[in-house]
């Protein structure tokens, strides 16, 4: 379909806009040949040509002055399709006749040509080399990335009921010519021998070739870790392609490098090497929904062993009972090497041993990953008051923490209560002559 213009606006408007081509053509008074185009027979598959057409046009409108015009300034509706007999089936016969509609604004003119029925099709070979198209192989990754399968190495020769000579007319038609169907190779099939073999119709105006064709897919990874990389995964260290050599195996036993098989940007690499050293599995992918493609290997790699562990506190002075966080520890692994990887500190490897219910300082506290262990010291505070600034009136004032221990201000307190009660008992009993006597029990006997 093509667009000459794009109309924006109310419905009204759109309804109702004329461009100044369409006015002019609407202008014409008449229409008429001055001269028919010179080509009148035509074999089925070709195209309109108007070459030798002079048309006479005559306005309306005195903007638009009389003027003869070839095919360019006009348009053709045309159909050299076979003719469908009654019942829907086309017409047995060899030539039939085709009329031609020319139209220029409200008028038309029409015409007669002869169309020439295709007799046979066959495969025309583009070298010398053997014509047996089921020696041709594709790639299937080839075909998918491309967007359409277009086989190579051969055209089609179309055969007419047109005769020059004494001998029937041919054409070689380019394979964008012909129709390809049944070439999405969507249907599963089994290998036979390496090869996935469809059968594809080519399709030009309803005469058919079959072609046999066979593809080659991906069907694993080969995957070698790099010899001069081997020794240089530690803790936390991301594996990625650049570690690996990887060689694409297809059906039939080829090779291809993952970038020469079109294959890369499909990879991925995945495996975890935050552990304690050993063979690690890596999972090596290749993945694209779109084209049904999912292969993948395990390889395993070596994560290099530390020999020691260090840690570092971020702070060492923490509350009674306090849970010390993670994320106060820097943990390091140590390398034969002198390479170093810091360990996560959510590594569910890592077990944190201390004990903050007891204040003082210099507690020794432990870390273990696996069999390594690194010990840390630090200091339990007693409480205390608040003493972070806080603002009032607009500057910081800080609250000064008490110098006592918790436990000796409580003994004071008891001790001053004590001491009132003391004082109070000599002072009722001294001043006021208080008498403090026991109180006498009294029994049954002493009242009856």
């Amino acid at each position: 379909m093509e667009i000459d213009y794009v109309v924006v606006g109310s419905k009204e408007y759109v309804d109702s806009y004329q461009s100044e081509l369409e006015k002019k053509e609407n202008a014409a008074e008449s229409f008429e040949y001055v001269q028919k185009p010179t080509k009148t027979e035509y074999l089925l598959g070709e195209t309109i040509d108007l070459s030798g057409l002079v048309a006479n046009i005559k306005y309306t409108n005195d903007s638009y002055p009389e003027a003869n015009v070839d095919g360019n300034s006009i348009s053709a509706v045309y159909n050299f399709d076979k003719p469908l007999d009654a019942e829907g089936n086309p017409i047995d016969a060899d030539t039939w006749t085709s009329t031609v509609m020319l139209k220029y604004g409200p008028h038309s003119l029409t015409y007669d040509v002869t169309v020439y029925d295709i007799t046979g099709v066959e495969f025309e070979y583009e070298t010398d080399e053997a014509t047996d198209v089921t020696n041709k192989v594709y790639d299937r990754i080839s075909i998918l990335q491309a967007g359409d399968f277009t086989p190579t190495g051969i055209k089609v020769k179309v055969t007419y009921a047109k005769t020059e000579g004494g001998i029937n007319v041919t054409s070689i038609k380019e394979m964008y010519e012909v129709d390809i169907e049944g070439a999405d190779f969507s249907d599963t099939v089994e290998a036979t021998n390496g090869y996935f073999e469809y059968l594809v119709t080519l399709n030009y105006h309803g005469h058919i070739l079959y072609l046999p064709v066979k593809l080659i897919d991906v069907v694993e990874l080969v995957v070698t870790p790099v010899a001069d990389k081997a020794g240089s995964i530690y803790y936390g260290t991301e594996v990625t392609s650049s570690y690996f050599d990887i060689v694409c195996k297809y059906s039939n036993g080829d090779e291809k490098t993952l970038a020469d098989s079109g294959l890369s940007s499909y990879l991925s690499v995945s495996g975890n090497t935050k552990n304690t050293g050993g063979e690690t599995p890596i999972t090596v992918k290749v993945e694209n929904s779109a084209y049904n493609i999912l292969i993948n290997t395990v390889v395993n790699v070596t994560v290099q062993t530390p020999v020691d562990i260090s840690v570092k506190l971020a702070k060492t002075k923490f509350d009674v009972d306090k849970t010390i966080s993670p994320d106060v520890f820097t943990i390091k692994y140590t390398y034969a090497d002198g390479t170093t990887a810091t360990v996560d500190q959510d590594d569910p490897n890592l077990v944190f041993k201390y004990d903050t219910s007891v204040p003082g300082e210099n507690h020794t506290g432990v870390v273990e990953i696996g069999n390594k262990k690194a010990n840390f010291t630090f200091t339990v505070k007693d409480a205390e008051f608040e003493t972070d600034p806080i603002d009032r009136a607009g500057e910081k004032v800080t609250l000064l923490a008490p110098k006592f221990p918790t436990s000796l201000i409580v003994t004071f307190i008891c001790a001053g209560v004590v001491i009132l009660l003391v004082a109070a008992w000599a002072v009722l009993k001294f001043v006021f002559k208080v008498d403090f006597k026991r109180k006498k029990r009294v029994s049954l006997d002493d009242i009856f």
